[in-house]
């Protein structure tokens, strides 16, 4: 079959026999190379495929290199010692047929982030470099592509014995999942059961000190973990160990009781060690146990844990600038901040247009506040009752939940709580508030409240908040830190209400898993003042370009891979699956709420709440409580789980409320004792 390949592609031929084949010897490949090389100006030949050899006449690790040269327009065969790094065939051969998916383990492999990595490490000098890949090389895994790569030049001129070192892939063409391995002939666990690939590449595997006296000691044991991809058994043990030590010790002890990885009395600890396939909602602890993640960081994760595409714009941008020079302009705030204007919502009146740039959520809620006094030269706010807007000063004011604001009361500036959803009680503070002259700055509401339990605000209430703050010349400001980003199907979840504020605050996802990143969002009005003076906001680190770069390809992601309409479809096979097991578990179960993946299990006790997501913990799925109390478990996986997945997670609820049902029902049924 005739095949045509251009410069850049790559070719591949159908398995060769495996029994072996008579090698000319020395002088006949010299003079095979001498010949062409003489008739032909130079040896230019493309990678074709390589694929392991059994074990021949010499000893060491064979390969077959099937390759393309250009100006004789046919192929060759050349078969490498690689343990001996030398040249033992070179014959010509019939042209062959291209695969198309084993081109795609080509382009997967080179856009995987660890390539990028590995290749500045064993590639200082920046030479292109070609993957050679291989026919599928293990049994039980018919899709798995294993690779070589090797600089563009010495294939040109015939050098065929240098392939890079440390550059071996593993490609699974059908679930899209890259490794790379340590040597070409390291067997590759299933992919069902993923390694995962680090994000740090180490220059060195330094040894863990047991023996730490000086600071130096110290501080070397500190960044050899950050280099440890993977932990021995008694490694395990001592991280854990040093790990719950100085938690007591240097963070806060009284965390680790509300800890369910915790064991009782601390003496035992699950670590958060490694991300699991990138982009997938799993991952891994320090002892390799692997946990399908339905908390999803509080709703960090939209876009997966470590989405290869998010991670790989990072990566770019730390090749170029970390941090911003505060001098020049960063282009990446005006190309982020023209983004983030085209994702947000509009009306007759408003569009939200103008980003100013934070490192988190809470920080975001303070911009939105000051942009509120600012804009309207007035000072009270009002908030919702069971809001949760953040933990520093400004932002705590909003939050409502006592235990929170105790110790701060008096520090706060003026701010009203009212009932959520309660549409009398918006009018008449706003009512009282014009009577007294004392008026009102902003109302700030999440649509959908998450720390205060998965409550969805009604389209009746936020469309009457907008009208509301229209007569009486407020702000309307949304937090949409924990429910935006595409979490309930839409990029914000007012957009299913088509309500536009004059505010929005935004984190978490926005990040996508992998950078702190947040902004405040606001209209060309509400900007007027700022602009007048842009020195009434700054930042240090807020809107960098590691952060920004993240948020870029955040944005890119959730459009490529249709993820709010992956939000929507999970969403509603979650919300389906929780109501039948509702109706199954009517004593245990109150209620199921929610939109998109923000979604709220609200039992009828806390204990039980406590109980079952310590069980589901036990069966390694993370679900967890909100802020408020375990009475509403949330569940708020990336976006990018799977089907399959969900069936899992649900099939799991499942287990776990018939064991608390059981576990009830015994405890009713045990005879009480004798007074």
């Amino acid at each position: 079959m005739s095949t045509t390949v251009s410069k850049n592609s790559v070719a591949f031929y159908p398995d060769v026999p495996s029994s072996p084949f008579a090698l000319p010897t020395h002088h006949e490949i010299t003079a095979s190379l001498a010949i062409v090389r003489a008739a032909h100006g130079g040896l230019a030949l493309l990678p074709v495929r390589v694929q392991s050899l059994p074990p021949g006449p010499v000893s060491g690790r064979f390969i077959l290199l099937h390759l393309w040269s250009q100006q004789l327009r046919v192929f060759f065969e050349a078969t490498i010692n690689l343990a001996g790094r030398a040249l033992t065939s070179f014959l010509p051969l019939p042209q062959v047929s291209l695969s198309p998916a084993e081109e795609q383990a080509v382009t997967l492999a080179r856009q995987h982030p660890r390539f990028a990595q590995l290749a500045a490490r064993v590639n200082p000098n920046g030479h292109e470099l070609v993957m050679v890949p291989c026919a599928a090389s293990t049994a039980n895994q018919a899709s798995a592509v294993r690779g070589l790569f090797f600089r563009k030049d010495d294939l040109l001129t015939g050098n065929l014995m240098q392939p890079i070192d440390g550059l071996y892939p593993v490609v699974d063409v059908q679930t899209k999942s890259v490794q790379f391995l340590d040597s070409f002939d390291q067997h590759v666990p299933p992919f069902t059961s993923p390694v995962p690939t680090p994000v740090t590449v180490p220059v060195v595997e330094l040894p863990l000190r047991t023996d730490a006296k000086t600071l130096k000691d110290h501080a070397a044991h500190a960044l050899a973990i950050i280099h440890k991809q993977k932990l021995s058994e008694s490694e395990a043990d001592q991280v854990m160990d040093e790990t719950i030590q100085y938690w007591k010790n240097h963070v806060n002890s009284g965390f680790l009781k509300y800890r369910k990885s915790v064991a009782e009395g601390s003496s035992f600890a699950a670590l958060d060690w490694v991300d699991g396939e990138p982009g997938s909602a799993w991952f891994f602890d320090h002892r390799g146990n692997k946990y399908i993640d339905l908390l999803g960081g509080f709703g960090i994760y939209n876009v997966g844990r470590r989405h290869p595409k998010v991670v790989a714009a990072l990566q770019a941008q730390l090749g170029k600038q970390a941090l911003h020079s505060q001098e020049l302009l960063d282009p990446l705030r005006a190309y982020c901040a023209h983004l983030v204007s085209l994702i947000m919502p509009a009306d007759a009146k408003r569009k939200l247009s103008h980003s100013f740039f934070t490192n988190s959520g809470t920080e975001s809620v303070e911009a939105c506040l000051k942009m509120a006094f600012v804009a309207t030269n007035r000072k009270r706010i009002v908030a919702a009752v069971n809001a949760f807007h953040g933990k520093t000063l400004g932002a705590l004011s909003c939050t409502s939940k006592a235990v929170f604001r105790a110790p701060f009361v008096g520090a706060f500036h003026q701010t009203s709580h009212v009932p959520f959803n309660d549409i009398a009680a918006l009018r008449s503070i706003f009512a009282s508030s014009k009577f007294t002259g004392d008026e009102i700055a902003g109302l700030i509401l999440e649509p959908i409240q998450g720390e205060g339990g998965i409550h969805v605000g009604t389209g009746d209430y936020l469309r009457a908040a907008r009208e509301i703050c229209d007569e009486y010349g407020a702000m309307l400001i949304f937090d949409e830190v924990q429910s935006g980003m595409g979490r309930t199907g839409k990029w914000f979840a007012c957009d299913h209400y088509n309500v536009c504020p004059d505010l929005m605050a935004i984190g978490k996802g926005f990040g996508g898993g992998v950078a702190p990143a947040g902004a405040c969002v606001g209209t060309e009005q509400v900007w007027q003042k700022y602009i007048e003076n842009p020195f009434l906001f700054t930042t240090t680190f807020g809107g960098n370009p590691l952060a920004l770069s993240a948020s870029i390809a955040t944005i890119n992601v959730l459009i490529d891979e249709d993820l709010l309409k992956a939000a929507e479809q999970r969403g509603n096979q979650f919300l389906t699956g929780l109501r039948l097991l509702q109706a199954k578990y009517p004593e245990l179960i109150k209620e199921i709420r929610g939109i998109g993946l923000m979604i709220g299990i609200e039992f009828k006790g806390n204990e039980t709440g406590v109980d079952f997501s310590r069980a589901m913990f036990a069966r390694q799925v993370l679900v967890s409580g909100t802020l408020v109390n375990a009475l509403t478990i949330r569940v708020e996986p990336p976006l990018t789980i799977k089907e399959v997945e969900v069936d899992y997670c649900l099939s799991t609820c499942d287990a776990v409320l018939a064991e608390i049902r059981a576990a009830r029902l015994k405890s009713v049924a045990a005879p009480r004792p004798k007074l």
